[in-house]
């Protein structure tokens, strides 16, 4: 039971980044605010630039959503070769830190766009 629940840990990350993804892809917060939604000074200087990194943000968490959850499939495969939970855990731990790494990645490469279509 317990490497079951380590295993399933492998997928929180994912799971949450496609939740948060399809949602800001469906639903995208559509006035500029200071709680929802990609917020920086420059997502907020324009309502063109506000729904341009909204739009960004949703398509490059999903696209991290893929590459977390590929991480995630690996790091589950090599918790079940592993015996000891503790081991697993440990593992567990450092494969969900790596998975937070493509949504770090994906600021700069949104102030980047951003920068690049509406200047400073």
């Amino acid at each position: 039971m317990a490497m079951l629940v380590v295993v399933l840990c492998f997928f929180i990350v994912p799971v949450i980044m496609l939740i948060v993804g399809m949602v800001s892809r469906s639903h995208p917060k559509k006035e500029i605010n200071g709680t929802v939604g990609y917020r920086s000074r420059r997502s907020k200087a324009s309502q063109e630039a506000w729904d341009y990194a909204q739009e960004l943000m949703a398509k490059y968490i999903l696209v991290g959503m893929g590459i977390d959850l590929a991480i995630g499939i690996v790091g589950a495969l090599i918790s079940l070769t592993i015996k000891d939970v503790s081991v697993a855990g440990i593992l567990m731990s450092v494969v969900m830190l790596i998975q937070v790494i493509p949504l770090i990645v994906m600021i700069p490469m949104i102030e980047g766009k951003l920068k690049e279509r509406f200047g400073n």
